[in-house]
């Protein structure tokens, strides 16, 4: 495993997912939470937990990035297992909001 292109991907990985969070939840998302301010957290509150959910998403994307990595061997990678890999990322993000 070279370790300067783990590095790399866990950063491109972590601005990816905070990117596509940026835009699902601060741009498109935005007037459906303010149609319906009273169901969440006050901003300030939401602001105060913001670095725990920094941290969390970057512990999540360094896990991916590792077993992305061990998943694939660098002779032939196998696409199948990739696929799944992400399947099953992309599930998990569905499913816990």
């Amino acid at each position: 495993m070279n370790i300067k292109r783990l590095i790399f991907a866990i950063v491109v990985a972590f601005v990816v997912l905070w990117l596509t969070d940026f835009l699902i939840h601060g741009i498109w998302m935005t007037p459906d939470y303010g149609a319906t301010q009273q169901l969440w957290r006050v901003d300030a509150e939401m602001k105060s937990r913001m670095g725990c959910m920094l941290v969390a998403q970057l512990l999540f994307v360094i896990t991916f990035v590792i077993i992305w990595a061990r998943g694939s061997p660098p002779p032939r990678p196998e696409l199948v297992a990739q696929l799944a890999t992400a399947s099953s990322w992309a599930c998990s993000q569905e499913s816990g909001r």
